[in-house]
């Protein structure tokens, strides 16, 4: 039996910047509905640690300031306070992004 084959030299992706960011967006934003899901259902533990993932997201985005927001309203949690209604607007604010 002959088998033949067409082989391709190994794989390498192209990273596309516009792509990845748009991607760190959407995750970012999923992260905090859950996270504020978690609250809602009282898992404190569950919302701190999707916070805290959301603040790396928009960290690998560059946007410190929204990094600075959701890690601070992590911090509270995992400190035991609850998150005033200003904390909660911030941390919707912040996880909110246009899409172009």
């Amino acid at each position: 039996m002959i088998v033949e084959g067409n082989f391709v030299s190994s794989y390498q992706p192209k990273v596309d910047p516009f792509v990845q960011q748009q991607i760190l967006t959407i995750a970012k934003y999923r992260q905090t509905q859950i996270a504020e899901t978690k609250l809602q259902q009282g898992d404190r533990a569950g919302a701190a640690t999707m916070l805290q993932t959301a603040a790396k997201t928009a960290l690998q985005m560059g946007d410190k300031n929204a990094a600075t927001v959701l890690q601070t309203s992590a911090t509270r949690l995992q400190s035991g306070e609850e998150l005033s209604e200003s904390d909660k607007k911030k941390t919707r604010i912040v996880s909110k992004t246009v899409l172009k």
